[in-house]
């Protein structure tokens, strides 16, 4: 991967765990090159049963008139990692009316920058690209789905295409503005995940915000809140002030060790997650704050976290739409989060959460009058729990995309 990709990756609040690094072999590669194939029609069952030579079936689905078949979806990106550009993928194909459009293929450029158990949360094919595949991608998709790429250079541009390719921009950052504009020769249209991602682009694209959405399966509990945080010894009077997501410079994990410096032995802190900076958070919570933070990596049931933390803290400098202050939302637990990204967009302050500026001091205040005042922080949590459920799921957003998918793909046939 390109070292602009791998930067744009960064800030968009993606994983790239080094233990997932070197993790995919041949034969791993191999099993999910076999994946699925869109369902055959009557003819084509026919010709196979009367013993003809027929075409790949999921082709001559693809080649139906316009209408008599969902829209056929490919995804290409540089890496498929647990991370919130992939999740946000995820939830997207499964909930996508498959009357309307079906994820069918994701196209992933480098093949060593493929996590399987991610992979296997795709109900599609997973294959590793290069330049011809995703040339060829171009010509058998009806809409191409793109991000954290600079796709002009993946694609053959003296080759023609069918597909309406979409770039969804999942960060605010500089990279994302570059890797835009090294794809306006090949994308038609592109997605913001929030406002603030659409005013900071700055290319000559057409495009549209779509926020994202949360598939609350991932929020499934499996214990109750005492049983979870009787696990990590925290006592019942203990503020628990919980961070879910990647520990990197970006989201600045150790402002939360840093606030609790300001406050009482009883706040504690809970970290659930993984990546480069966990040395670093070990060592600054064992030198400031002994005895009071606990870490676990976690990608499943989160539920069980969310409702174990009396507040959330999202502190990063920089955001498109991070999905976990959303999920925190759907539990009913408090946040408190730097205006960053869609943070503006979703939440009002001392209405459905809190927002701050990210000074350790000034977070630590916002903890204190929480714990202070634990009726009023109940009441943001559930004002923050009416808006998930009013504005945050996943279908709300599949349904979204689908929308614009069509209106794309009729305008380029002139329908």
């Amino acid at each position: 991967m390109s070292s602009a990709a791998l930067a744009d990756a960064a800030s968009s609040g993606l994983l790239f765990p080094e233990q997932f690094a070197s993790a995919q072999s041949s034969a791993m590669l191999a099993g999910m090159s076999s994946g699925m194939l869109a369902g055959m029609s009557s003819a084509t069952l026919a010709g196979m049963s009367s013993g003809m030579l027929v075409d790949d079936p999921a082709v001559s689905v693809r080649n139906a008139p316009p209408g008599e078949r969902p829209l056929s979806i490919a995804h290409v990106g540089p890496c498929l990692f647990r991370g919130g550009a992939e999740q946000q993928l995820i939830d997207l194909a499964r909930f996508l009316d498959p009357r309307t459009a079906v994820l069918e293929k994701c196209y992933v450029t480098d093949p060593q920058g493929i996590d399987p158990a991610v992979a296997r949360d795709l109900p599609c094919e997973v294959v590793p690209a290069g330049i011809p595949e995703v040339t060829r991608a171009m010509q058998e998709h009806d809409v191409i789905l793109c991000w954290g790429l600079p796709l002009d250079e993946w694609v053959d541009l003296s080759q023609p295409r069918r597909a309406v390719t979409v770039y969804i921009a999942h960060g605010d950052s500089f990279w994302t503005r570059e890797l835009l504009s090294r794809s306006r020769q090949t994308v038609d249209h592109a997605v913001a995940v929030s406002e603030r991602v659409r005013t900071t682009s700055h290319v000559d694209l057409p495009m549209s915000v779509i926020l994202n959405g949360v598939d609350t399966a991932r929020l499934a509990t499996t214990r109750s809140r005492d049983q979870v945080r009787a696990d990590f010894d925290f006592a019942p009077d203990d503020f628990v002030v919980g961070f879910v997501g990647r520990f990197s410079p970006e989201k600045r994990p150790e402002l939360l060790i840093y606030a609790l410096q300001y406050l009482p032995q009883n706040f504690k802190a809970l970290f659930i997650g993984w990546g480069p900076m966990l040395p670093q958070l070990l060592r600054d919570a064992n030198d400031l704050v002994p005895g009071r933070c606990a870490f676990r990596f976690a990608d499943s049931y989160l539920g069980d976290y969310y409702e174990a933390f009396d507040a959330f803290a999202l502190l990063s400098v920089q955001e498109g739409f991070a999905l976990v202050f959303l999920e925190a939302m759907f539990c009913g637990t408090p946040v408190i989060a730097t205006p960053v990204g869609a943070v503006p967009e979703v939440i009002e302050h001392r209405i459905n959460g809190l927002v701050v500026d990210g000074a350790p001091q000034n977070v630590a205040g916002e903890l204190a009058r929480l714990s202070g005042n634990r009726v009023w922080a109940r009441g943001l949590g559930e004002t923050a729990r009416e808006y998930a459920r009013q504005h945050g799921h996943a279908r709300r957003m599949a349904g979204d995309y689908e929308n614009l998918f069509q209106q794309l793909v009729a305008a380029r046939r002139g329908l």
